[in-house]
């Protein structure tokens, strides 16, 4: 009987955490991210969220989406234009840098290898599935414990 009472609340348990195991961690933790070139010559931007190498030529607005982005622009010529580059999360500016060096580059949204702050735990990709995986180990040692 007590065997029985157990296996039920664990399936009930499990079937309770099943939405949260179910849902797309990726799609719930995307941002829409504008990565704004203010530059009136050549540049190279390395962009971290699709990995992606891009060149261009005058001011530029490149969007992706997901969870955190940062970007490196590069100018691809020698002279003393500043190149100027922002990083916009949902309409909000996250960061900007420029630089007027020949060759110059600049970084945005590089947290120094900590994560972006701005970016709750929640919103980390397999979070959800991670905190159903531990309910079900409370629930799993929490059943042995009152078995014996």
């Amino acid at each position: 009987m007590n065997k029985t009472r157990n296996r039920a609340i664990l399936i009930f348990v499990l079937i309770c955490l099943l939405p949260v195991t179910q849902a797309n961690p990726e799609a719930q933790s995307s941002k829409t991210w504008d990565i704004k070139i203010d530059y009136s010559g050549e540049w190279r931007a390395l962009v971290e969220s699709d990995n992606s190498d891009r060149r261009g030529y005058g001011p530029e607005t490149i969007t992706t989406y997901a969870a955190s982005e940062s970007a490196t622009v590069r100018k691809l010529d020698d002279n003393s234009k500043e190149l100027c580059v922002e990083l916009w999360a949902d309409g909000e500016l996250v960061d900007s840098e420029c630089t007027s060096s020949a060759y110059g580059e600049v970084a945005v949204g590089k947290g120094g290898g900590t994560g972006d702050p701005s970016v709750p735990f929640s919103d980390v990709s397999g979070f959800e599935f991670m905190t159903a995986i531990l309910a079900m180990m409370a629930s799993v040692f929490y059943l042995q414990k009152k078995r014996f």
